[in-house]
């Protein structure tokens, strides 16, 4: 009899079964994958991260100092319906969560600027993180698979590494209150990842829920989070359904979801958080900022690329005509153009042009943003679209098996170049000063001269100062009062108060003389009325002192310094009254104020009220038992109330 029992003998009785060559085969290419996509990734973040070590130390400029040095809100970060509740007209107005992000950076490290910009790094490298998974994603869906040809994961990461190594994306790290650009990004990003691998997933309802939860959440970053929606549905109807109108009839729940997310966004603009400096009611009319686009988009498409010369401050909108800009209007309705007919003929092309559009369009079209009418920062999400377009291109023009090879070849120079051109950058925001200096070479405004000119009032070059302020003020009435102080300081006198009262004429007049975003703020004209009331002072003005100090007190009514320098106003008159009710209440604010109860014993004395000046002057001593002019006032004003009895 046959022994069957043979061929069995080769193996353990407990060995696991045979494997098939297909299912060996699949494991293995499996664990290539995740092999390759492991090393992807890690390079990606790598080369990021190195990119930017030389910009961790780099001091906080710009809003920096309103949204995180000078913001209470987030020293106090127990407090979080506070924190949730930003300061209207900052950087975080209307974006608790990036308010919420300052907080917890406050809380580990106070204002340490090195874990800021840790933060934005992180986050800069998760967005690029996701740019890698949403693209290549995208590139093994059944309508894009011949296309890639089975370089997915090459093309997705050649597309994430040029994207988080582009210096046009440098801002947003950098300037450390810009990451509301950056969180808003990646929350968006999120949004359509967890969308898209809810198509085909057996746990799509918590791939779709974890898609609307990114979506608020990114709500509470930045405005322009709004778009997500829309760029989600046109995503869909492309790349997974026949079109839009069938998307939306199979997966009508999931996008009604995302649109309720505006309701998030409504609530936070509601309030009006910037209302002064974005917006329909900044002053600027829509068709103005449209025009001054048509500049700045064409600038934007330039500097991606060719990304030098960058700029940190780009100014005002400024009073164009259709003529000014006829060329770049062209150009941009050209595209606009282009895009729609690719949306109808070349889907997947027209929706890397409609994600260039659609996403720039909150801060780029008719919507003014008074204070600012462009910014690199802006780019952030619509240079996925350019970078992924011209990956694509570069991609099949290289796929032919004798040009395949010099793939890497470009990729290494063009990634090499890039990371040149961002370290580069990052060194010009090693100050105020330079990011100044850099913006009056490269795209001269009045903004950018005010600047650059209190700063170098600070490095004490003068004349310079003078002469940039001087430039300034030609559009900007702010630098006003730089001006005139550093007039003051050199002793130009009488310049100084011409440009100090012109600074204090713009503070809330009948009509308005200057935009919204021009006009002072209260701390400032308080410091330009010191300034007025100190060289009004020194010329023995003292009725113009007392005006000044008086228009100082109704912004400032409990600021016992201002009271106090008005009491010697009014005794330098003999207005010893008036000068004696104005010690008082400096006395009654700060009760342990030294020099408030001298300053009211000196008053009473004069009066002829010597028991009453006697009890002020001891709690001047009390205070200050070193005080030599308040122990010479307590013996008088005894030795008189003694002579008295």
């Amino acid at each position: 009899m046959r022994n069957v029992a043979a061929p069995f003998l080769l193996y353990p009785i407990d060995a696991p079964p045979l494997k098939s060559p297909a299912r060996m085969s699949a494991r293995k290419r499996a664990t290539t994958e995740r092999r390759t996509f492991t090393w992807y990734l890690s390079v990606i973040a790598a080369a990021g991260a190195l990119i930017y070590w030389n910009a961790l130390t780099n001091p906080f400029v710009g809003d920096d100092t309103a949204a995180i040095v000078d913001n209470r809100q987030i020293r106090e970060w127990w407090q979080l319906t506070r924190v949730l509740l930003p300061s209207r007209d900052s950087a975080v107005a209307g974006r608790p969560l990036v308010n919420l992000s300052f907080a917890v950076n406050y809380a580990l490290g106070g204002l340490n600027v090195g874990g800021y910009h840790v933060w934005n790094l992180v986050v800069h490298l998760g967005c690029a993180l996701l740019l890698f998974a949403v693209v290549r994603r995208t590139l093994e869906l059944p309508t894009l698979r011949a296309f890639a040809g089975g370089r997915s994961a090459g093309l997705a990461f050649a597309a994430a590494l040029i994207w988080v190594l582009h210096p046009l994306n440098s801002e947003v790290v950098d300037y450390t209150a810009q990451r509301t650009e950056s969180m808003m990004a990646a929350f968006y990003l999120l949004t359509l990842y967890c969308g898209l691998r809810a198509a085909n997933s057996e746990h799509a309802r918590w791939w779709q829920g974890a898609a609307v939860l990114a979506c608020a959440l990114g709500m509470t970053c930045k405005e322009s989070m709004v778009t997500a929606p829309v760029m989600i549905l046109l995503y869909d109807g492309i790349f997974l359904f026949d079109s839009p109108k069938h998307a939306l009839k199979v997966r009508w729940r999931f996008y009604t979801s995302l649109m309720a997310t505006w309701v998030v966004a409504a609530a936070l603009v509601a309030s009006g958080p910037r209302s002064d400096s974005a917006g329909f009611s900044t002053g600027v009319a829509p068709w103005t900022y449209l025009l001054n686009q048509a500049v700045l988009i064409p600038h934007y498409l330039r500097l991606t690329v060719w990304p030098r010369s960058l700029v940190a401050v780009y100014g005002w909108p400024r009073p164009l005509a259709l003529g000014d800009v006829i060329g770049g209007a062209l150009l941009v309705t050209g595209l606009l153009l282009v895009t729609l007919v690719a949306l109808r003929r070349w889907p997947a092309l027209g929706f890397l042009g409609a994600w260039f559009f659609v996403t720039l369009a909150p801060s780029s079209s008719v919507i003014p943003v008074a204070t600012e009418v462009g910014a690199e920062r802006r780019m952030y999400v619509p240079l996925m679209a350019l970078v992924v377009l011209t990956v694509a291109g570069a991609g099949r023009l290289l796929s032919a098996p004798p040009r395949r090879r010099w793939a890497p070849l470009a990729l290494g120079v063009v990634s090499v170049a890039l990371a040149a051109g961002t370290i580069d950058r990052n060194r010009e925001y090693v100050s105020v000063r330079s990011l100044a200096q850099t913006s009056v070479d490269r795209w001269p405004t009045n903004f950018a001269h005010h600047i650059l000119g209190e700063e170098l009032m600070a490095a004490g070059a003068h004349d310079e100062a003078l002469a940039q302020l001087r430039e300034a003020v030609r559009g900007d009435s702010k630098a006003l009062l730089p001006l005139g102080i550093e007039l003051y300081n050199q002793r130009k006198i009488d310049e100084s108060i011409q440009e100090l009262q012109a600074f204090v004429n713009t503070w809330q007049a009948p009509v308005r003389p200057v935009p919204h975003w021009q006009e002072p703020l209260p701390g400032e004209m308080v410091q330009a009325r010191t300034v007025l009331s100190r060289i009004f002072a020194e010329r023995q003005q003292w009725t113009r002192v007392e005006e000044q100090m008086r228009l100082i007190l109704v912004l400032r009514p409990n600021d016992v310094g201002v009271l106090t320098d008005l009491g010697f106003t009014l005794m330098s008159q003999s207005k010893n009254a008036e000068a004696l009710q104005v010690y008082q209440r400096a006395a009654e604010l700060d009760p342990q104020n030294a020099a408030a109860q001298r300053n009211l014993a000196t008053a009473l004395l004069d009066a002829g009220h010597a028991a009453d000046a006697a009890i002020h002057a001891q709690a001047a001593v009390t205070l200050k038992p070193d005080d030599a002019v308040a122990r010479d006032l307590l013996n008088r004003a005894r030795q008189l109330s003694s002579s008295r009895k």
